[in-house]
């Protein structure tokens, strides 16, 4: 798992999987887009407005446990 941030844009991207072919991306609430394989399993995350409660609702759904791992405060002081 990667995280970054793409300063300009103010994006974070947290790429779990690397080696899979992206086969659709789908919002996720206003903020948020993701990109998944042909069997709808998560490979990235796209946060325009990274949020704790968003990333936890998507680790939940996706049983993803290791987003919780991701220090978004941190992130999101990279941008202020």
């Amino acid at each position: 798992m990667i995280a970054s941030l793409d300063s300009l844009s103010k994006v974070v991207y947290i790429q779990l999987e690397a080696r899979k072919r992206v086969y659709k991306t789908v919002e996720f609430g206003e903020w948020t887009v993701l990109e998944l394989d042909q069997n709808n399993q998560l490979l990235a995350i796209e946060m325009i407005k990274p949020s704790r409660v968003v990333l936890k609702r998507i680790a939940e759904k996706y049983e993803r446990a290791e987003l919780a791992r991701i220090d978004l405060k941190s992130l999101q002081n990279s941008i202020n």
